[in-house]
């Protein structure tokens, strides 16, 4: 999953930590959607083993301030479930 930091002079688009996730779980996105109210984004996806499609949803969470590695801008996703 990408995400792109706005806040420098050039764009920069960045590769978003995904935490919790299934090792078994494929997912090859396709459509997002954003819920501000929960904090959590939607995936909808295909799996190409079992060639279905899924819902997964991520709460979307942000780095503590003392993180050395974390890009402030960016959060960082974490797996809830799949539908």
């Amino acid at each position: 999953m990408l995400a792109v930091d706005l806040t420098g002079t050039e764009p920069n688009v960045v590769e978003m930590h995904m935490m919790n996730v299934p090792a078994d779980y494929h997912m090859i996105p396709h459509g997002l959607y954003i819920d501000n109210a929960t904090d959590r984004l939607f995936v909808i996806s295909h799996d190409h083993v079992t060639e279905e499609e899924s819902i997964a949803v991520f709460k979307i969470m942000t780095y503590p301030a003392d993180t050395p590695f974390a890009n402030p801008n960016i959060p960082y996703l974490s797996f809830e479930f799949a539908m």
